[in-house]
C-alpha cells in the first residue's frame, strides 16, 4: 500500500490548514502580547441613583468567542491580561449568576491559557488594575502591547493613571488601543469617570488608537456579528464536531435578551486576520475543522486494512482503516475513486460496484494529508448467483434514498457525469439565473416515488456549494411536495418554499426549510402507502444536488450513516461481498442473515452470536476501526474498551460469512 502526503486537504465541511501562528497586518501586529478588559457584569449597581441593572450581555458569549479565535491561531501564550466585569465600580455578584466568570474562566481552562492573568474586577479589582499597569509598563518598540477595549474606559484610565504615577509614561507609546464602539469609548455612569479621549490625552497622546467599523450590524442579515434573535447562520457551531465550538453555541444563548451576538469578538479577528467584516461564514471559514489545542496528536499515518478488493455491480463492501496515533484530533477523513464509472465510494468507506473494470479507492485523513490507496476490481454479475438483472428503487425499514438523476429534468437543469464525491459520480446542477422571489415554472422539475410504510418523513439531501461560492449563495431551491403533503412542524404546506443547505468540496446531507428567516424541518406526510411527487424549482444558480433521503423512525445520525452508505435504496443493495481479490466466494450465495447481538444499546459490554470463528471489528461511523476481538462460535461477549458514548459500526467476519450492525454505546 502506497501512502504519500498531500499539501491540501480536501474535507467533508470545507478545505482547512492548521498554521503554527497566524500573522496579520492589523496596526502591525506580529503574534505581540495581547490584553483584554471587557463588561458584562450582571450584578445591579445600587449605588447608582438611576440603578444600572446589567452591562450589555453581549460580552458573556463574546468573551468565549474571542478566547476561542485566540486558541485557533494558537497565541495563548501571547494572551497577558483578560479583565471582565469591569463596569465601575464592578458590585460582586451575590444575587446574579456571573455570567463573565463561568463563560471567561471554563474557556481559559477549556482553550489552554494561563489562568493566572484572568481577573473578575468585582472581587479583585486592585490585582487586575495591577496585571494590566504592569503589562502596559513592560511595553517597548520590540514588544508593544495590543489592547482590546471591550468595555467602559474608566477601568483602562485607572491602569493608565498607574503607569505614569510610577513613572513608566514612555511605555504608553508602545500601547495599540482597538474599539469598535463609542458607547464604550464614552460611556459615563458618574461624573468622576473618564472616556477614552481622556485616557489618550492622560497619555500625552501617546497611545495609539484604532477605532474599526462597528461590529453591531444586527439588521443587515449574514454582516457583522451580531444578528439579533436569528441563530440560524451560527447553527455551524452547534453542529460542529468540535465540542469546544459547540460550547461556544451554548454560551451565545446565555445572551438575557436571546440575541445571537458576539460583537466585541470583531476586535481579535480584526487584529489576528486584519479583517473588519467579520460575520458567521467568515468565522465558519476561520474555524475550519476546528481548534488543535497544546496536547493534541495529529495523524502521522493511516493504512486500510484490505489489501484489495473484488466486488460484483451493484455490491457494497465496507472498508476500514487504522491511523498512529489510535485517536488523532484531526479525525477526519474523505474517501475518494479514481474511476466513479467503475466503483463508487461513501463518505463512510463504503465502496459500491458501479460497473466491470479496476480502480483505486484512496483515504485522506488529517491535517498533514496522509492517505492510502487499495486497487479494486469489479467483476460481472454473471459470476454472481444471486444477482439480480435489474435493480428497482425501494423504501425500505422507513429509508427512501434516491439520485437526484432521476427527476425529469427540463429547463436550466443539468447533469454533471464522472465527479468522485457524488454518489454514482453523477449529480445535478441548476445553470438557469437566481429567482428569489417566485418560482419560474419552465425550471420546475419532479419525480414520483412509492411509500409503502405510511407515515411522516424527515426529508433532507445531499447538495454541495461551488468552490467558488461565498457564504449562502448557490445553496437553496424552491420545493413542494404535491397534494399539500408537505409539512414544518404542524403546518402544512400548500405552496412552494425555500429548502437551504450549505457544504463545500463534498456533498453533505442536510436540509432545511427558510420561512420568515427561521429553520425548520421539511416533513412529508404520507398517511397512506402509494406514490407521492416531490417538485423543486430552481432558485440559486450552480446549486448542485446528488440525492434525496426521506427517513422517519431514525435518529439523524443513523439515517446520514445508512444514507452515506448507498447510492440508492434498490433491491440490489443487500448483499455484502467479499474483501479479498484472491476469494471472490464470500457473499456471492444466498443473501445474509442480520447480525445477532444484544443488549442495544449497551454500556460496558454486549454479547455476540457467531456461526463460526472469525473477528468483531469496531469501527467509528466514518469507518476507522477502533477495536478488533476475536471470536468461537456460539455466544461471545465482547468488553468496550475506553470507547466513548455514541453510534458505532459492529463487524463480524468469518471464513463463510460478513454481517455488520449498528450499535449505540451510552455510560
Amino acid at each position: 500500500m502506497k501512502k504519500t502526503h498531500a499539501l491540501l486537504l480536501v474535507l467533508v465541511m470545507t478545505v482547512i490548514s492548521i498554521p503554527s501562528t497566524i500573522t496579520a497586518q492589523a496596526l502591525g501586529y506580529n503574534n505581540n502580547r495581547i490584553a483584554c478588559s471587557a463588561d458584562g457584569n450582571n450584578q445591579p449597581d445600587l449605588e447608582y441613583t438611576g440603578t444600572y441593572n446589567t452591562a450589555d450581555p453581549d460580552d458573556w458569549g463574546a468573551t468565549p468567542m474571542t478566547l476561542a479565535i485566540i486558541a485557533k491561531a494558537q497565541l495563548q501564550d501571547k494572551l497577558v491580561h483578560f479583565s471582565y466585569n469591569n463596569f465601575m465600580p464592578s458590585p460582586v455578584h451575590t444575587t446574579e449568576t456571573n455570567y463573565m466568570k463561568q463563560n471567561a474562566e471554563d474557556g481559559a481552562t477549556r482553550f489552554k491559557f494561563n489562568t493566572d492573568v484572568f481577573f473578575d474586577v468585582g472581587t479583585h479589582k486592585a490585582e487586575a488594575i495591577l496585571s494590566l499597569k504592569n503589562e502596559i509598563a513592560k511595553s517597548t518598540a520590540s514588544d508593544p502591547l495590543y489592547f482590546l477595549h471591550m468595555g467602559p474606559s474608566e477601568f483602562f484610565y485607572q491602569a493608565v493613571k498607574a503607569v505614569i504615577d510610577q513613572g513608566n509614561t514612555e511605555s504608553l507609546s508602545h500601547i495599540y488601543v482597538i474599539s469598535h464602539s463609542n458607547y464604550n469609548d464614552n460611556h459615563l455612569r458618574r461624573d468622576n469617570e473618564h472616556t477614552m479621549t481622556q485616557c489618550i490625552t492622560l497619555s500625552g497622546n501617546r497611545i495609539n488608537y484604532k477605532l474599526i467599523k462597528d461590529q453591531n450590524t444586527c439588521n443587515i442579515g449574514y454582516q457583522g456579528l451580531c444578528s439579533n434573535t436569528n441563530f440560524f447562520q451560527w447553527q455551524f457551531l452547534r453542529d460542529h464536531r468540535d465540542p469546544n465550538l459547540v460550547w461556544l453555541w451554548d454560551r451565545m444563548h446565555d445572551h438575557k435578551h436571546g440575541k445571537a451576538d458576539v460583537s466585541d469578538a470583531g476586535l481579535i479577528f480584526y487584529l489576528l486576520k486584519n479583517n473588519e467584516n467579520g460575520s458567521p461564514s467568515t468565522l465558519k471559514t476561520f474555524f475550519d475543522y476546528g481548534i488543535l489545542l497544546p496536547g493534541d496528536e495529529i495523524i502521522e499515518n493511516i493504512n486500510i486494512t484490505d489489501q484489495s478488493v473484488t466486488i460484483f455491480p451493484q455490491r457494497r463492501y465496507q472498508l476500514s482503516f487504522t491511523t498512529m496515533p489510535a485517536e488523532p484530533w484531526d479525525n477526519f477523513y474523505t474517501w475518494t475513486t479514481s474511476n466513479a464509472e467503475v466503483a463508487y465510494i461513501s463518505p463512510t468507506g463504503r465502496l459500491v460496484g458501479v460497473s466491470p473494470g479496476s480502480a483505486k479507492i484512496t483515504i485522506h485523513g488529517g491535517v498533514d494529508g496522509t492517505t492510502d490507496e487499495i486497487d479494486i476490481k469489479v467483476i460481472s454479475d454473471s459470476n454472481c448467483e444471486d444477482c439480480t438483472a435489474t435493480c428497482e428503487l425501494i423504501e425500505k425499514d422507513g429509508l427512501l434514498v434516491f439520485e437526484a438523476e432521476r427527476f425529469n429534468l427540463k429547463g436550466a437543469w443539468e447533469v454533471v457525469e464522472n465527479d468522485n464525491y457524488a454518489s454514482g459520480g453523477k449529480y445535478i446542477t441548476y445553470t438557469g439565473s437566481n429567482s428569489y422571489n417566485n418560482q419560474n415554472l419552465a425550471n420546475e422539475i419532479s419525480y414520483t416515488f412509492t411509500i409503502t410504510n405510511p407515515g411522516r418523513y424527515t426529508v433532507k439531501w445531499f447538495m454541495r456549494q461551488p468552490d467558488e461560492a461565498e457564504g449562502d449563495l448557490s445553496n437553496d431551491v424552491w420545493v413542494y411536495i404535491d397534494g399539500d403533503r408537505g409539512y414544518s412542524g404542524d403546518q402544512q404546506l400548500t405552496s412552494y418554499k425555500k429548502f437551504v443547505g450549505r457544504s463545500k468540496t463534498v456533498f453533505t446531507m442536510n436540509g432545511a426549510l427558510d420561512i420568515d428567516h427561521h429553520s425548520y424541518a421539511l416533513i412529508g406526510n404520507f398517511s397512506t402507502a402509494g406514490d407521492y411527487t416531490m417538485k423543486i424549482c430552481g432558485r440559486s444558480e450552480h446549486i448542485q444536488i446528488d440525492k434525496f433521503v426521506f427517513y422517519k423512525g431514525l435518529s439523524g445520525d443513523d439515517a446520514t450513516y445508512k444514507a452515506s452508505e448507498v447510492t440508492e435504496t434498490t433491491t440490489c443493495m443487500d448483499d455484502v461481498i467479499s474483501g479479498d481479490a484472491e476469494d471472490t466466494s464470500i457473499g456471492s450465495g444466498s443473501k445474509k442473515s442480520k447480525l445477532k447481538l444484544f443488549p442495544n444499546p449497551m454500556t460496558n459490554e454486549f454479547k455476540i452470536v457467531a456461526n463460526s470463528p472469525g473477528t468483531v471489528q469496531i469501527f467509528s461511523m466514518d469507518g476507522q476501526m477502533i477495536q478488533l476481538n476475536t471470536v468461537n462460535t456460539g455466544i461471545n461477549v465482547i468488553q468496550l474498551k475506553d470507547i466513548k458514548p455514541g453510534n458505532y459500526i459492529t463487524y463480524y467476519k468469518s471464513i463463510n460469512e460478513a454481517k455488520r450492525a449498528v450499535i449505540t454505546v451510552t455510560r
